[in-house]
């Protein structure tokens, strides 16, 4: 399965951290004479909730992908109008998607878990849907950075995306030692870092795309109209990239 943007890499990352973090609750609910099965449940619930939530990064950063080559064609083309209004209609799908995708995660919780896991543990399954509902209202943020990104990567401006994305994991690392350690939330906290440090990075993506000395930039934050022969195009590429690496 090939992903683009480094999607893959930032979750193991920070899976990888919440592995250290936990192993390290762990040792510390020894010492202090804790319940170590809590811990256990803890980390067992993020384990089956990340296989999901990475199928729906690599439908995201696919989709923003295969969209954004849309853009490239017009700017190669010497088309830079096109390829603005191009990149424009990609922000608003990804972000639309993303949404549409945050709405069922939201208030679907627990039963997409059941449906996608079948019988757990309820110790495991509350975890697991505190998990989800915290972290799928980033999935918008999500699809906007996802989209510019991937913009600015036809650009050849990938050191944007790469910074960016060093930014947010270090964020996410800084929450999870706020809200973990510093106020206990245990995996409420590591979602809502999860969270934040999603919003900034979509937010400083859109910031960027948004500045008229890039190529391929937006003029319009709010009230994008709706273009129904370039989102067909966009969902030509976008849509069987993201079907060919959710496989």
């Amino acid at each position: 399965m090939i992903v683009r943007n480094g999607a893959i890499w930032k979750e193991n990352f920070r899976v990888a951290f919440s592995f250290i973090r936990n192993s390290t609750e762990k040792q510390k609910e020894k010492r202090e004479g804790g319940n170590p099965m809590e811990n256990t449940n803890v980390l067992f619930a993020r384990k089956r909730l990340i296989q999901l939530i990475v199928l729906l990064i690599v439908v995201f950063t696919s989709m923003a992908s295969g969209g954004s080559v849309v853009g490239a064609q017009f700017l190669g083309s010497g088309d830079k109008e096109t390829a603005c209004h191009a990149a424009e209609q990609l922000v608003m799908i990804c972000g639309l998607i993303a949404l549409v995708i945050c709405g069922i995660s939201f208030f679907g919780n627990r039963r997409i878990l059941h449906l996608v896991y079948g019988s757990v543990e309820e110790q495991v399954m509350t975890y697991a849907a505190e998990y989800f509902f915290i972290t799928s209202l980033s999935f918008p943020f999500l699809g906007i950075y996802n989209a510019g990104a991937a913009l600015f990567r036809v650009m050849g401006n990938s050191n944007i995306s790469m910074i960016t994305s060093i930014v947010m994991n270090g964020l996410n690392i800084i929450g999870n030692a706020v809200f973990v350690y510093g106020f206990g939330m245990g995996v409420a906290g590591v979602a809502l870092s999860t969270l934040i440090s999603r919003a900034f990075a979509s937010i400083v993506i859109l910031v960027l795309l948004h500045q008229p000395k890039y190529e391929i930039h937006c003029t319009k934050w709010f009230l994008v109209g709706w273009d129904g022969a370039m989102l067909k195009k966009i969902f030509s590429i976008g849509v069987p990239q993201a079907m060919q690496n959710s496989r």
